[in-house]
This record gives C-alpha cells, structure tokens and sequence, in this order.
C-alpha cells in the first residue's frame, strides 16, 4: 500500500512540469546501471505493490521507470563512439528485437526475460512492465528510449 502511494504521489509531484525528486532519483539509478533490466526490476516491484490498480501501474511505468531506462539510454548513447558494439540491454528494452536469438514478439520477449530477472512472484508485474514500455512508450519512437522520433 506504501509503495503505491509513493509512485501515485512520485507522478502527481512531477508529471506536470520539472523533474520530481523521485524522476531525479530513478534517472541517477538508470544511469549507474549497467542495463535496463535495474528499471524493469524496479518497475516490478512497484507494479506489483499496485496489485489491481492499472492506473497506479501505468504512472509507475510512466513517471518513475520510464526516467530510468531513459538515463539509462542517454548514458550510454553519448559514452558511445560509432564502431563500438553495444549490446541491446544496455540501451533500452526498445531494442528487444536486435538482440541475439530473441523471440518472435515483444510478449514472449518480455515473458523470456522476466523469468531470468525476477522471482515467480514478480514476473506478471516485470512482463507488464516491459509490454508497456515496449509496446507503449517504444512504440511511440520516443527519443528518449530509442534516439528516433515516430
């Protein structure tokens, strides 16, 4: 119940204008993380405090993890020079399909990955987490994540 009152108030403090304290310390978090899977480890165990609350889950998605992988990007898109191989999970989950043998769809992608990341109890919470962000927040070609615009 705790959890979810944070990530509510951690949206409403900063979804409207500057970075909120807690968009601050998610981004320092996705930037000292060395893939995105920290985010998406984050992003479960908030969504799972959420329980049956969709719009609690979206706003931990959208106003708290999503700063994450966004520092996560940023960090590693500007560290990089053009003959460097960078692997997809240190960039973001937005390059699921250029990862090596990776599954035919983002759900089964998101399914695989989840179950190597966190425990059984976590994983409905990790695989919406990453639906969302791959299928929402990836989908958008937001710059943020993917250094494409639609």
């Amino acid at each position: 119940m705790a959890m979810r009152a944070i990530a509510m108030l951690a949206c409403v403090a900063g979804c409207a204008g500057s970075p909120s304290r807690s968009e601050r310390w998610f981004a320092e978090r996705g930037r000292h993380s060395p893939t995105w899977l920290t985010c998406t480890r984050m992003g479960a165990t908030l969504r799972d405090a959420c329980g049956t609350d969709a719009a609690c889950a979206s706003q931990v998605t959208q106003g708290l993890t999503r700063p994450c992988y966004a520092a996560r990007y940023h960090d590693d898109a500007n560290h990089s020079t053009p003959n460097d191989k960078v692997k997809p999970e240190q960039l973001s989950p937005c390059f699921w399909n250029d990862a090596p043998k990776h599954p035919s769809t983002s759900a089964e992608y998101a399914q695989q990955t989840c179950t190597t990341i966190v425990d059984t109890k976590l994983q409905p919470a990790c695989v919406a987490e990453l639906r969302e962000v791959i299928d929402g927040i990836c989908a958008e070609g937001s710059v943020d994540l993917t250094g494409a615009g639609p």
